[in-house]
Order: structure tokens, then C-alpha cells, then sequence
């Protein structure tokens, strides 16, 4: 690690622990206002400078103050809204469960000291007409529905009702979650929580998903941290079993040897190096480049050429499943025999008014480079990752 990165870790661990840390006098916290911003961490690094002897008259502490107070104000909102959730779902006989940030930000010595930007809550489709009746009555307006999840907006609140624990198109992940209701143990009336160390196996591998599809950020890395000291009673060697069974156990290993090089100071490996370097540069939910060319890896299924795969997705984006053609045509629902009509009508339309657009993304497909693709696989592979089949998982 350079001297800014150990800087930057060494004030999110005096946060965590309520510790004064040396830093090294190279360290220079201006250099770090806007990374802590880009990751979502300002209020840890706040009160790990604070705890460090920062002054926080100077402009440094001013900058960091102004960008955590709307994250504090920001959280205090959510808690209110998910307790608002909470309690109509429970007379209303909804199950849910609530998943990710909703149940870390209580393992943070400070509820702010855990960001997130949106509410997760796992819901069973089959009561979303229900829920959907609910929310309207709440305020918030309904977002395009994504392949795992319902979003709902009401002013900086987001609230993301998943369907699933992970998205289908993740098909090794979502061989062994499936919806994720599996792993449920219900513990009130209608609030579910995942059982224990399913938890923990959920909560790496939405770690993992994100790191193979472009990046993930300080705040997650930490998550692990906090989880992991919060939970030492588990059954770790289940959930090594299990991860395992997802492929994630060589990444677990060299995850769990950059956490120690973080917050123990140990010897740093060149994988080690490798994921503070892609954490660092990712922000707080990856880089778009390592994205777009993750992107092609999974969609090749490691045997298509970058070509044929940019091919595919160019037809597939313009002639749109049936579902998703549904939903631009809702007439065809009722006419689906009109579906290959209406693909030959979206497909003059794009050509013709919306050619700016075609133009842009046959560019951003140019910038995916069959160099670009084979670094990130490689670096995939350097710390353990890569894409898998269903049959791989089952």
C-alpha cells in the first residue's frame, strides 16, 4: 500500500475502534477529502481524523464535515422510512427481509458510519400488488423494474424491493441462492432474516458480484471487517464449505489476507496489493471501463470472441426479449403474436430517431478493447474469480 492509502485505512480504523493511530508525516489528508466522498465514507474518515487530532477548524476537516452531514441527515431518514416499512408490513401481513446496509449500519459504533443509497428489502413477488398499493400510499413513485428488483423514489429515499438475493443473469449466483427465501428463518411476525451464517455467505458473494463486474468500493471491504469481528461465533468453517460450493473460496482466502494487511498490518501479497489497488480505484460501486469489459466475460461465457459477444448484445438490446417488449408495448400481452412486427417497427425507429444514441453505444463498445477484456480476466483469475454455469454451482 502507498502512504495515502495506509492513511486513508488507518483513520477508517480509528472510527471503528475509537482509536488514536500515528500516521506517517507524508499523509496528507487534502488529497483524500474527495476519495473518501467518492466512496461514501466521509463520516468514518471524519471521526477517525477527529480521533487522530485533525483539527477540524482547518479547511481539510471543513470539507469532509460538509460532505458527511448530508450522510448523517441522509441516515436518519432512511431508519425512520424502514421502521415505517417495517411496521405496515407486519400489520398488513407482508413478509420481507431486510438485507445488506439495513442490518450492518447496527454492527458500526454509529448508524452514519454505515452509507448506503438505497433500502434493500427481499419481498415474495406474489404480495408485490399488495406492497406496490402501499408504497403509492407512502408517497413514492414507482422506477422501471430491473431484473431483481422494484424501485421505488419518494426525494432522496430509494427503496429497492428485491425479487431475489442476486440477479438471474449472475447465473452461478443465482443457481445457489435462487430467490433467497431458502435460507429465511422468520423471527417476528413477519420480518425474515437470513439464518446466520447464510448471512454471511450472502454478503460476500454480493461482494464478489460486484468486484467481478467492475469494482467495489472501501465501504464493502470494511463491511467484512466489521461483520466478521461483530459475528466471530459463527460456524466459519460452514461458511467456508459453502463458498466453496460457489467457487468464492480462493477470493475468501485472499480477501480475508488483504483485510489483515489493512487493519493488522501484515505482509502485503501481490494479490493483496491487487484488490487495495482495484478498491481504491472502483469508488463505491466500481470503475465503468472494468465494468463494460466484465460485462463481455460474462456474456462470452469465457468461449465467444469479444466480437461475436459485442454482436449479441448489440441484436439483443435492440430486439428486446419478450418481457422487456412488454413492457415499451404493453398491447402485447394480450397480442403476442405481434411481437416480431413490433421488433422490425423498434428496430426503424432506432434507426431513424434515435441514431445519436446507436452512434454513442457502437462507440462505447469500440472502447472494449480485446486487450482491455483479457486484463481484466486475468486479474479476475489472479485473486481467485471468474464466471460460472449453473452446472458448475449444482
Amino acid at each position: 500500500m502507498n502512504v495515502q492509502q495506509k492513511g486513508l485505512i488507518t483513520l477508517v480504523k480509528s472510527a471503528l475502534t475509537n482509536k488514536a493511530y500515528e500516521l506517517s508525516e507524508e499523509f496528507s489528508l487534502e488529497a483524500l477529502v474527495d476519495v473518501a466522498r467518492e466512496h461514501q465514507i466521509s463520516p468514518l474518515v471524519y471521526y477517525g481524523a477527529i480521533n487522530c487530532g485533525f483539527d477540524k477548524s482547518s479547511d481539510d476537516m471543513k470539507r469532509l464535515f460538509g460532505n458527511s452531514f448530508p450522510l448523517v441527515v441522509l441516515d436518519e431518514e432512511q431508519r425512520t422510512a424502514f421502521e415505517e416499512l417495517s411496521h405496515i408490513f407486519e400489520s398488513e401481513d407482508i413478509e420481507y427481509m431486510p438485507l445488506k446496509g439495513c442490518l450492518l449500519k447496527v454492527l458500526y459504533p454509529k448508524s452514519e458510519m454505515r452509507t448506503m443509497g438505497d433500502i434493500d428489502i427481499l419481498i415474495k413477488t406474489e404480495q408485490y400488488d399488495k406492497i406496490a398499493g402501499i408504497m403509492e400510499k407512502l408517497g413514492y413513485e414507482q422506477q422501471p423494474e430491473s431484473d431483481h428488483e422494484f424501485v421505488w423514489l419518494k426525494g432522496k429515499l430509494c427503496i429497492e424491493l428485491h425479487k431475489m438475493l442476486v440477479p438471474s443473469y449472475h447465473k452461478d449466483y443465482y443457481a445457489y441462492f435462487n430467490d433467497g427465501w431458502k435460507f429465511a428463518e422468520k423471527t417476528e411476525k413477519t420480518r425474515c432474516f437470513l439464518k446466520p451464517e447464510a448471512e454471511y455467505v450472502f454478503l460476500f458473494t454480493h461482494f464478489a458480484k460486484h468486484y467481478r463486474s467492475g469494482g467495489i468500493g472501501i465501504k464493502h471491504m470494511t463491511d467484512l471487517w466489521v461483520y466478521k469481528n461483530a459475528k466471530a461465533s459463527l460456524d466459519w468453517e460452514q461458511i467456508k464449505r459453502e463458498l466453496k460450493k460457489l467457487h468464492l473460496d480462493e477470493f475468501f482466502e485472499n480477501i480475508e489476507k488483504t483485510l489483515e494487511v489493512w487493519f493488522s498490518d501484515s505482509v502485503e501479497t501481490y494479490e493483496t496489493k491487487l484488490i487495495t489497488d482495484t478498491v481504491f480505484t472502483s469508488g463505491a460501486y466500481g470503475e465503468n471501463s472494468a465494468a463494460a469489459a466484465s460485462t463481455i466475460i460474462r456474456e462470452s461465457g469465457g468461449k465467444k470472441s469479444v466480437a461475436s459477444t459485442k454482436r449479441a448484445r448489440f441484436l439483443k438490446a435492440v430486439f428486446l426479449p419478450y418481457k422487456h417488449m412488454c413492457e415499451k408495448y404493453t398491447f402485447l400481452k394480450k397480442l403476442p403474436f405481434l411481437l416480431p412486427i413490433m421488433w422490425i417497427a423498434r428496430f426503424f425507429d432506432i434507426i431513424i430517431f434515435k441514431r445519436k444514441k446507436v452512434s454513442n453505444y457502437l462507440e462505447s463498445q469500440k472502447q472494449i478493447s480485446n486487450s482491455a477484456v483479457y486484463k481484466q480476466k486475468e486479474e479476475l483469475n489472479a485473486v481467485g474469480l471468474d464466471f460460472y454455469t449453473e452446472e458448475d454451482i449444482l
